[in-house]
């Protein structure tokens, strides 16, 4: 016969339903309640074990002063805090998804009370169902509340989609804050030559006002041909004529392998000169005239 053990054995019980159903009666309950947490004015009950248990953000809080019996929390929103002391109870969350503002007040919340488990699966939802007409919208509330896995999201989907978005939404970009602009131009990696970048710069500049010329100077200029600084960049009047005149230049002169700079400036200067002075002022023909280090009686 063998030898029944003597050594403890831990068996686990787990029934997360039941849990929920146990724990559910005590939210706002004042019942074994012992804290109150007062949310700019209203006050809800609350159970300090339940909220040290379940959020490091209240442990900290109530280790620091074990005895109070009152928590002052200002500038939070009621609605949004209440979701979020339910989910401590009971391990769930109900949002509406339709409801973007809403959602993003309750990412805000979660990661200031360090639930990275709630913040990660809202994260999650919010973008399992990204189109071309939401993104713009999650991408503007991920840059205004700084959520860098969400913003990442949206980027990988405009990019991903962005032969259907050109064809289809012309005005897409134009939906776009300065700060979303500006996050999804300078990753340097969106997948589109850089003129057509600039057209998408100029018609959001066109409805929206760039600030510092944020936007605009994410621009790869360099990466343009003369043509397109001149026929392209040049009419919109986003880049005033000095940068121009030093691009033309900067471009002309990484093009060639002549090494003989002032003999080969004069061909330069004739070269862009011919396509460009019918409209230039002769401010700007003084200016061409010094890029290229040159003078008229040279011509």
């Amino acid at each position: 016969m063998d030898k029944i053990s003597e050594e403890n054995v831990n068996v686990a019980v787990i029934d997360f339903s039941k849990f929920k159903d146990d724990m559910t009666p005590f939210y706002l309950n004042k019942a074994f309640s012992d804290i109150i947490l007062n949310v700019d004015g209203e006050k809800i009950v609350a159970h300090k074990l339940i909220l040290a248990a379940r959020c490091i953000f209240f442990e900290l809080l109530l280790l620091s002063n074990p005895d109070q019996s009152e928590i002052v929390l200002t500038n939070v929103p009621v609605d949004c805090f209440k979701k979020i002391i339910k989910y401590l109870y009971t391990g769930c969350i109900s949002l509406n998804f339709s409801d973007l503002n809403f959602l993003f007040e309750i990412l805000k919340l979660a990661r200031a009370y360090s639930l990275k488990a709630l913040v990660t699966a809202v994260s999650q939802e919010a973008t399992s169902s990204l189109t071309t007409e939401n993104v713009c919208l999650i991408l503007n509330l991920a840059n205004n509340y700084d959520f860098e896995e969400i913003r990442q999201i949206c980027h990988t989907f405009i990019d991903e989609h962005i032969s259907d978005i050109l064809m289809s939404e012309p005005n897409f970009f134009n939906a776009l804050t300065q700060k979303s602009m500006i996050k999804l131009l300078e990753r340097d990696i969106f997948p589109l030559p850089e003129i057509e970048i600039f057209k998408i710069v100029s018609h959001w500049c066109n409805i929206h006002k760039d600030e510092n010329n944020l936007v605009i100077n994410c621009i790869r200029f360099s990466r343009l041909t003369r043509h397109e600084i001149l026929n392209i960049v040049r009419p919109t009047k986003l880049v005033d004529s000095d940068k121009l005149l030093e691009l033309l230049a900067y471009i002309e002169e990484n093009n060639t392998s002549v090494s003989t700079i002032t003999s080969h400036s004069l061909q330069l200067y004739k070269k862009v000169y011919n396509d460009i002075a019918v409209s230039l002022t002769s401010e700007e023909d003084l200016f061409l005239q010094r890029i290229f280090q040159i003078s008229p009686h040279n011509m």
